[in-house]
């Protein structure tokens, strides 16, 4: 019985600490995530994330795990498995999970695209343009999340900077991410997100 209740207590405790970092609570602690928490007005959110001084792969599971209604990603490249797991467990909840990859991934023998693709995810294929100088690459790394409860009540964020989903970019490279919940640059974001999947969509109908 001794033994029962020490691991009950252990297990307590595991829990409230994971709610912390990671549950959907109305106080979310950036301070978790990023070395030099920017101070915002009450109700705004404005941080600046640097690789690999700060956590950005445990900060973007964290985030899927808080998302309740629509993860919208515009990325060069996605090779990270946690990242992908987190994705392919929030599409399982019900939540819209919708990726615009640029096409050189179906080539990458480490892309996770094919895995996220078979497990729920809607994927749009932004192929490649080649030029008689130069391709033309997807290059864009956004998150847009559109009812997050890491915001007290719900809301909306949008993340992007230098970084690909990828464990090099959130571990081992200089990158930047850059996150917030100003209206008026989510919205243009999201624009930005129907504007290019008008373009995949143009794309395979030429192949048609």
């Amino acid at each position: 019985m001794g033994g029962m209740m020490m691991v009950t207590r252990r297990y307590l405790l595991c829990l409230l600490l994971a709610c912390s970092l990671f549950g959907q609570t109305s106080a979310y602690n950036w301070r978790a995530f990023a070395q030099n928490y920017i101070e915002a007005p009450e109700g705004q959110v404005s941080q600046l994330m640097f690789s690999p001084e700060d956590p950005i792969e445990r900060m973007l599971c964290s985030l899927i795990a808080n998302e309740v209604e629509k993860v919208q990603l515009m990325q060069f490249m996605v090779t990270n498995k946690k990242i992908s797991d987190a994705l392919v467990r929030k599409a399982g909840q019900g939540v819209s999970v919708e990726l615009i990859i640029d096409g050189g991934n179906f080539d990458c023998p480490f892309s996770k695209v094919s895995y996220l693709r078979n497990n729920g995810i809607t994927v749009h294929n932004h192929e490649r343009v080649q030029t008689p100088f130069y391709q033309k690459l997807m290059h864009e790394k956004v998150i847009i999340f559109h009812n997050n409860m890491a915001l007290p009540g719900g809301g909306s964020l949008v993340l992007f900077g230098s970084c690909n989903l990828t464990s090099s970019a959130c571990r081992h490279n200089r990158e930047n991410l850059y996150i917030s919940n100003e209206a008026a640059l989510v919205s243009r974001f999201i624009e930005r997100f129907a504007t290019a999947v008008t373009i995949c969509e143009s794309m395979l109908a030429c192949r048609v």
